[in-house]
């Protein structure tokens, strides 16, 4: 009698790549009593192949994701400030890069972006003065 094809999980399956699974695990996860073949989850998994080829980097990676994105930032902030790059820049590229910059600044030192602040304080002012107690 030929054997029935099973199918594979897709969702499970790449579930576990991403955990850093490797295929023969996968085949054994999903179906212990009778584990798929490696190569048959290498293949089910083919159309995914961008998303896992680095898997078993991932779960390093999710525990030093805040390092890594700090290590970007602070190459990407150093390019800023490269003389010979400002140069080559248009008026209009340096401007809005000014004013995100500035933006940045204030938010990274508690203070408003936008006239929020200001927005606030004139709302506050009209609450005081419609709704004072008469003191009469």
């Amino acid at each position: 009698m030929p054997e029935v094809e099973r199918r594979i999980d897709t969702r499970k399956a790449l579930e576990l790549r991403l955990q850093g699974c490797t295929y023969q695990q996968i085949g054994t996860l999903l179906c212990p009593e009778q584990p798929h073949p490696a190569s048959s989850i290498h293949s089910h998994l083919q159309r995914f192949s961008q998303l896992t080829s680095e898997a078993e980097d991932l779960p390093t990676f999710q525990q030093n994701r805040a390092g890594l994105i700090d290590a970007v930032e602070f190459k990407l902030l150093a390019s800023l400030a490269d003389q010979d790059a400002i140069q080559k820049m248009n008026y209009r590229d340096r401007a809005v890069s000014y004013g995100i910059i500035v933006d940045k600044r204030r938010l990274e030192t508690g203070q408003s972006t936008s006239n929020i602040s200001v927005l606030g304080k004139i709302v506050q002012q009209a609450d005081s003065e419609l709704f004072k107690k008469d003191s009469k």
